[in-house]
């Protein structure tokens, strides 16, 4: 069996936040690397000026892309959580942490596939 997961260390007043909005997400969003990549398309069209902003809505949650920054919102667990500023992350980390999620969808799947990111 293989299992994707991430999990988040380093400063304890961060890991909270990046673990609910950020890597607990990811795998939601971007179940296999055809939809990683498109999130980086329209990382690049935004980036480019070619969109303004995009919506990705899976599931309970919705992540909206701009040049201003990426919110994260979650729709089921408490209303709290739409708008929040712990859901909001710069573009450039999102990007960063998509990048990441890339290069462990293409390892080989074993439970030692681990890929370490500082963002």
């Amino acid at each position: 069996m293989f299992l994707d997961t991430t999990d988040v260390i380093g400063d304890p007043a961060q890991v909270d936040r990046y673990q609910k909005f950020l890597a607990n997400i990811i795998s939601v969003i971007a179940p296999e690397m055809e939809y990683a990549e498109d999130i980086l398309d329209s990382i690049k069209n935004i980036e480019d000026g070619i969109e303004k902003t995009k919506e990705i809505s899976v599931e309970y949650v919705t992540v909206t892309l701009s040049l201003s920054g990426v919110q994260v919102d979650f729709y089921y667990l408490d209303d709290d959580l739409v708008g929040s500023p712990e859901g909001r992350f710069t573009l450039a980390e999102f990007k960063h942490a998509i990048d990441a999620w890339c290069d462990f969808l293409e390892l080989p799947e074993s439970f030692k596939s681990v890929v370490e990111v500082d963002l």
